[in-house]
């Protein structure tokens, strides 16, 4: 055994360089693949290193790099998210593959009226379904830090990386569904404009219906709106107004409970006189009156994905900025509520 390496202490990155004859800067170098040198003297350290059973110290080496090893998630109202399904799925699968690849997760504080006092300690973010008016989203995303955008990033925002789930095929499929049995006009409630989803689910049902002489109607919300009673009352005026529609889409769960409640008061039957479908599947359509036709959003695929996306960028894949865009299938579940 060396003398350097009798067992009474850790052999240190100095104990290589000395016992190579190079200087401290080359022996980082050498065993971190990096630096001009000679391939024998890289050689030559990295046989050193062995002999002398010399562990890197992963703390110590991200001081010396900068790197952190960790990844950041921002979500606009992050204590909202811990109790959502779909976005603890999300999570789920950012984790999985960080864990995988040995980074850890750190969740962002959020405040979407106050900018952060510092910028977070970590290699790169995934900013959860971004809103233009979040100020820390914002501050994120023209950071310079790598960014991923786990779904669509708004207008105003500037352009960046996203990953989102496949809304528009998912919308179509369930449009030419309840076209087939006689659809003549419908009513999309979603997200306002600060929602890059909101704005998808708009464009995606603006084109179908133009391409196939169906009438559109719009409500919109505010992202994250969870009281039914509030978009009852958004729903209702539409209907009264509008009494030819027969299919409503909503983004989320609480809309399909709000609907319900204003096609009750304008003296219809929900499923019957007006069909419904959901964006978003989940535990509480459960409790809707009726089985509800939604989207299964791939939750945790789209949260792996985005988090692979970011590691590569993090690792200095140029390829993984291309395409600019990437998708996750989203499948259709139909149930009693499009069937007349």
């Amino acid at each position: 055994m060396s003398a350097l390496n009798d067992g009474s202490r850790s052999v240190t990155l100095r104990d290589v360089a000395k016992a190579a004859g190079v200087s401290l800067a080359t022996a980082s170098a050498a065993l971190a693949g990096q630096g001009r040198m000679a391939v024998q003297t890289r050689e030559r350290i990295v046989q050193t290193a062995a002999e002398l059973k010399y562990s890197r110290n992963p703390l110590g080496y991200g001081l010396r790099t900068g790197r952190t090893y960790a990844i950041g998630l921002h979500h606009v109202d992050m204590i909202r998210a811990l109790n959502e399904t779909y976005l603890l799925e999300f999570m789920s699968g950012v984790t999985q593959v960080a864990h995988a690849q040995d980074h850890d997760v750190a969740l962002l504080s959020s405040n979407s009226t106050t900018p952060r006092r510092n910028m977070p300690r970590v290699d790169g973010i995934i900013v959860m379904d971004p809103l233009s008016d979040d100020a820390r989203a914002r501050e994120l995303i023209t950071s310079g830090m790598p960014v991923v955008s786990g779904e669509f990033l708004p207008a105003g925002m500037p352009p960046g990386i996203a990953v989102t789930a496949d809304h528009a095929t998912a919308v179509r499929e369930i449009l030419d569904h309840v076209y087939a049995d006689g659809l003549r006009s419908m009513l999309l409630i979603a997200p306002g404009s600060n929602s890059g989803w909101g704005e998808a689910l708009r464009e995606t049902v603006r084109t179908w219906c133009d391409a196939h002489g169906v009438r559109a109607h719009y409500g919109e919300y505010d992202f994250g709106e969870q009281d039914a009673d509030l978009l009852e009352r958004l729903v209702e005026p539409i209907l009264r107004q509008n009494p030819d529609i027969d299919f409503v889409l909503t983004a989320g769960a609480a809309g399909v409970f709000g609907a319900i409640g204003a096609i009750h008061a304008v003296g219809r039957i929900p499923g019957t006189d007006v069909r419904l479908a959901c964006g978003a599947d989940g535990a509480r359509l459960a409790g809707a009156p009726l089985f509800i036709t939604a989207v299964q959003l791939p939750a945790r695929e789209l949260g792996a994905a985005c988090a692979e996306t970011l590691l590569s960028i993090v690792e200095g894949d140029d390829s993984a900025l291309l395409p600019v865009n990437r998708t996750i299938p989203a499948e259709v579940i139909f149930r009693q509520s499009t069937q007349r």
